[in-house]
């Protein structure tokens, strides 16, 4: 396996980012996942990447990830409301990729900046992704619980 590089995505990277979300929420959506809807806004997505949140995992140049990273904000499910840190995103990789640890080393090297950085960061999912969910704890992150989020559940996970 190769290793990756991770770098923030400019405005010229949007149709990469929507490639690999709508490719990503296609993979789960046929396989009655429904972490994503289906197709991604391009408008919202260029208004993250101007603002800096938008990131490419890159393996020999070629783009085969994305994910999102901003200040924890008072967001609308209670848990975090009550917690201070960073939330970490819209994590994905190429289906084609999916299995062969890239997932793995993309979080080992956001772990590795939060921990030099010195901040706490949560991450979550749709409760009933139980593969993803599983990956997470795998992967070392601290599972927190399940929270109401509108009309379903999501499971919160830390990295600190």
């Amino acid at each position: 396996m190769k290793g990756i590089t991770i770098e923030k995505a400019g405005q010229t990277d949007i149709n990469k980012v929507l490639k690999i979300l709508n490719d990503v929420t296609d993979d789960l959506i046929s396989q009655e996942i429904y972490q994503w809807e289906y197709p991604w806004e391009e408008k919202v997505l260029r208004k993250d990447i101007q603002d800096g949140k938008v990131f490419l995992v890159l393996v020999e140049g070629h783009p085969v990830g994305t994910f999102s990273l901003e200040e924890l904000t008072n967001e609308e499910n209670e848990f975090y409301r009550q917690v201070e840190g960073k939330y970490l995103f819209r994590i994905a990789v190429l289906p084609r990729i999916q299995g062969l640890g890239y997932g793995h080393q993309v979080l080992e090297e956001i772990k590795a900046q939060c921990s030099a950085n010195k901040y706490t960061l949560y991450l979550d999912c749709w409760a009933g992704n139980e593969k993803l969910k599983k990956f997470y704890v795998k992967a070392g992150l601290k599972y927190i619980g399940d929270y109401p989020e509108k009309d379903y559940f999501i499971s919160i996970f830390e990295i600190s």
